[in-house]
């Protein structure tokens, strides 16, 4: 038996020196190996035959051992198996790999949970890189949209068809009164998008994947309340996994099935909670490019607007292309936009520069600006009047009657203040004039003593109301015209 096999047996025999006797054992265990071989040989050629898919999944026995199910598999018997897991085994069979392969190659849940969600921290870099992008992305546009929201109290109401019937016969523009945040539904959000990641049912997230897919992820909403209506706004930024197998997923680009999600996210918080908005204004963002056919549109009961950032920080916004019905509205609208007010002033101010230090000859008016930076010219108006209060450049009206900046020491055209642009008292006075002349008619009479006239003093009201209704609809026609 020693010798049957060469030195690499014999150092192993119990002939070697201190081994005086053969045990029982020994003879009973490698008597048929004797004349068949090695068990290890026997291993090496039972694995040869092994599809190459499966060499990984796939080991022989060495001894008798049980299977997950408490039977008892012989040595030398092919199992199933994950290399992490050697131990966790089933029999080899046709049957049992298509059942191995559905379930990941691991018999065990928490290994396939393992599988599917590995540590964080190991992480390919460009998915980390990626990811810390998004999380920047979600910082910046949340605090901005905070920021924009939070100051709109005082403003106009954002007057749209779906407001009451009404709204329209008010002699003045309902204000908001109250903002504030009643809703964050990011944690909503975050288990809604687990659900379109392309990941088994059976196969359940980790905590640590849950709190760092969070941290990418933020849905709040806001209340905007008048004395009149309340509107809702929703800021949201998903960002969505996309797996193409166990421990292996890309950033999938986020389409009009996201929007749906956001959607159908903030109807049932309405439903449950039973806070109803007479209209909605979505504002989503991402940290990668929207597809080409999802832009910012127009629907009967809300509106969307879509914002992504670009490689220079910055952010490009589509915005419903028929929101333009008043001033105050596409002023409203740019709080949609991930960009404060300030930060606005900053990027006039940037492009000012350029053209003074350049030593540009020309107007720096408010279309030249408006055109090469992309806002409105209202938005830019109001960043030169904000510049000219610094103390550093002055704006003035050129003699074809634009609008425009320099420096401080400029001489051209006429200075303006920005109270100045626009002289309502006038449009004013004259709406009111049969209100204010019933008035004087009525303390004419008063003052000589004559009777007074019930229906004179009845017919100032209205005609009152009505004057400021018509002022009211003029200032709205002359902000159309900008």
């Amino acid at each position: 038996v020693r010798n049957s096999w060469g030195l690499d047996w014999a150092l192993d025999s119990p002939e070697s020196a201190g081994h005086a006797l053969m045990p029982y054992e020994y003879v009973e265990r490698y008597t048929f190996e004797a004349f068949t071989g090695p068990a290890m040989a026997m291993t090496k050629n039972m694995s040869a035959e092994i599809e190459p898919a499966w060499r990984e999944y796939v080991r022989v026995l060495e001894k008798d051992e049980r299977d997950i199910d408490g039977k008892l598999l012989k040595r030398g018997k092919r199992v199933l198996c994950h290399p992490s897991q050697p131990q966790t085994i089933r029999e080899d069979s046709l049957e049992n790999r298509q059942e191995f392969r559905q379930l990941d190659h691991a018999w065990n849940a928490d290994l396939r949970q393992r599988i599917w969600f590995p540590p964080i921290n190991s992480l390919k870099n460009e998915s980390a890189k990626f990811a810390e992008d998004c999380r920047t992305a979600r910082k910046v546009f949340l605090a901005a949209i905070d920021e924009n929201i939070m100051s709109a109290r005082r403003q106009p109401m954002p007057e749209v068809k779906a407001l009451p019937f009404w709204f329209a016969g008010l002699a003045w523009e309902p204000k908001i009164k109250r903002v504030e945040e009643v809703a964050d539904l990011s944690v909503q959000l975050t288990d809604r998008i687990t659900h379109i990641s392309n990941t088994p049912k059976r196969v359940l997230w980790t905590d640590e994947w849950l709190e760092w897919l969070a941290s990418l992820n933020g849905l709040k909403i806001y209340a905007l309340s008048g004395m009149t209506t309340t509107v809702h706004v929703i800021a949201a930024i998903p960002a969505r996994l996309h797996f193409q197998a166990p421990g292996q997923f890309t950033f999938a680009q986020s389409g009009q099935d996201v929007i749906d999600l956001v959607r159908d996210i903030y109807e049932q918080w309405s439903r449950e909670s039973g806070q109803r908005s007479a209209f909605a204004f979505f504002t989503l963002a991402s940290a990668s490019q929207w597809p080409d056919q999802v832009k910012g549109h127009a629907a009967g009961d809300h509106w969307v607007v879509v914002s992504s950032c670009t490689a220079d920080g910055r952010w490009r916004t589509s915005a419903p292309r028929r929101f333009a019905d008043r001033l105050s509205l596409r002023d409203f609208m740019d709080r949609l936009r991930p960009e404060t007010r300030q930060q606005r002033i900053s990027r006039v101010k940037g492009r000012v520069d350029e053209f003074i230090g350049s030593g540009y000859a020309g107007n720096i008016h408010v279309d030249k600006l408006a055109k090469e930076i992309g806002y409105r010219r209202t938005a830019v108006r109001d960043a030169l009047f904000a510049l000219q209060g610094s103390g550093h450049y002055r704006v003035y009206r050129t003699p074809e009657g634009q609008i425009a900046i320099g420096p401080k020491e400029s001489t051209i055209g006429t200075a303006l203040l920005a109270p100045t642009i626009h002289r309502n008292w006038l449009a004013r006075v004259a709406c009111l004039g049969p209100a204010v002349s019933v008035g004087i008619w009525f303390v004419k009479d008063v003052i000589l003593g004559r009777p007074f006239e019930v229906l004179g003093f009845a017919a100032m009201i209205p005609l009152a109301y009505g004057g400021e209704w018509l002022n009211t609809r003029f200032r709205k026609w002359r902000e159309n015209k900008e």
